[in-house]
């Protein structure tokens, strides 16, 4: 690892100290990891811009360590994704672009390393350097999961595995096609009637259930349109029944 320095070499290293990289180094690490050369250097000029072996020692731990955490190589993006969802957020070096999300008035990211197309941003990053608007830049981007909001959003927050899904043939294995609307209505007949209701429940009174109570709570009309992915909230409307109790309540006034 070490190199002589002739008499040259020690008086750009006195003048440009904490400046100065070695190049072999940069090609070394940028033939071996996913991201550009501009941004090994980078990394090499913050944490071993030195001439010191023993500096540079203790540099190239920090590089390496960041390199090899923080970029994603094929075949690793559903990794990065598993250690977002178990950890709370994950670190990577990858090129960031946003783009503007008219439906929901909001800005989203791209992440390619991870094929993410719609990871949400707040706006002041975006203003603040609106080149993510165009060709976008390498960065170092901090990936935080939210469960909570994929939830509102009425999906999962990296895939799109449906809510019931098919079996292959009678094997029992799940698959990410998604079951048949009849096959989903049969299956919940089944498993109320297991459960001793007397009824004919379908998934119609189980959204209406949900609804419901979502908006006896405290939830606004819009919000559970959104979460029932309707299209109109009088769709939603038609699944509100907190003016059920409403309308017995002055039926009960009426005398008799």
């Amino acid at each position: 690892m070490s190199m002589q320095l002739d008499q040259l070499d020690k008086l750009a290293a006195s003048v440009f100290d904490g400046y100065l990289v070695r190049k072999d180094l940069v090609r070394k690490y940028s033939r071996q990891y996913p991201i550009p050369t501009y941004v090994v250097e980078f990394l090499l000029g913050r944490y071993r811009a030195s001439v010191d072996e023993s500096e540079i020692a203790e540099g190239l731990e920090i590089v390496e360590k960041q390199l090899k955490d923080r970029t994603v190589r094929t075949g690793e993006e559903e990794l990065f994704k598993a250690r977002a969802k178990e950890t709370g957020s994950v670190r990577i070096i990858d090129i960031l672009r946003a783009r503007l999300d008219a439906k929901n008035d909001c800005y989203v990211a791209e992440l390619p390393s991870l094929n993410l197309r719609d990871v949400r941003i707040d706006n002041q990053p975006v203003r603040d350097n609106e080149r993510m608007l165009t060709d976008g830049f390498c960065a170092e981007v901090t990936l935080t999961y939210d469960g909570i909001i994929a939830q509102e959003k009425g999906g999962r927050l990296f895939d799109k595995t449906p809510l019931f899904r098919s079996a292959a043939g009678r094997t029992g294995m799940l698959i990410d096609r998604p079951m048949h609307r009849v096959d989903a209505y049969e299956m919940i007949r089944r498993r109320t009637a297991e459960a001793g209701f007397k009824g004919k429940l379908g998934c119609h009174v189980f959204r209406a259930i949900g609804i419901t109570a979502y908006l006896e709570a405290g939830g606004t009309l819009e919000k559970a349109q959104a979460m029932a992915a309707h299209e109109s909230p009088r769709t939603t409307k038609l699944y509100d029944r907190t003016g059920d109790e409403i309308t017995l309540y002055e039926v009960e006034r009426i005398p008799i």
